[in-house]
């Protein structure tokens, strides 16, 4: 369905820099649009690669190409703890306008002032977030707990063997399913007070 195609214009990753006491990562990826939870399910398979101690980059082509197949995949989501809207971009809309209106539309004239807000709001409340209510731990735990399990692998062929689960194929999912669940409320909670947050 060409109608869940996205295009996916760049991404890229800082170094690893410390707030408050913890050490993140900030990863930024800008797109024409997105589909729902499809940034939280691109940092998921990251966080799975890694903790499959993925790296050769044959490798990663291999999974990358499976993952854009048909094949159904058990990618859950990263929490949404960390995730915002740094800004929108009207690109198109100034090539085809601006002339027309006399001006363009260009949030980045205030970039100065956005990386001052990012860095003493937006940063340090995530990092709170994630001390006071560790869902990325918990995420990381579930999966831990599968690829203990067999239910998340890397196959000889050196592709992905993540399928999806229920409790009656799977005594612990239910468990799993109900630990993910309270992530995705505490994210809706989360979600429905920030508004920067996609």
């Amino acid at each position: 369905d060409r109608s869940c195609n996205r295009y996916m214009i760049s991404s890229s990753f800082t170094e690893p820099f410390v707030i408050n006491g913890m050490e993140v990562i900030s990863f930024k990826v800008i797109g024409q649009s997105f589909m729902l939870l499809q940034v939280r399910k691109m940092v998921g398979l990251m966080l799975i690669m890694v903790g499959l101690n993925i790296k050769s980059e044959e490798q990663v082509k291999k999974i990358y190409t499976q993952v854009f197949s048909p094949e159904v995949l058990n990618i859950p989501p990263a929490p949404a703890n960390g995730l915002f809207l740094d800004h929108p971009t009207f690109k198109w809309y100034n090539e085809r306008f601006a002339e027309l209106k006399g001006a363009i539309l260009d949030p980045m004239m205030f970039s100065a002032q956005i990386e001052v807000f990012k860095k003493e709001k937006i940063y340090p409340h995530i990092v709170e977030q994630e001390k006071e209510q560790t869902p990325t731990t918990i995420w990381m735990e579930v999966l831990h707990r599968r690829a203990g399990r067999g239910l998340l692998k890397i196959n000889e062929d050196g592709t992905l063997f993540a399928p999806r689960v229920t409790g009656e194929s799977d005594p612990q999912a239910a468990e799993e399913a109900e630990e993910e669940a309270q992530i995705q409320d505490s994210d809706n909670e989360w979600e429905g007070t920030q508004p920067c947050k996609l």
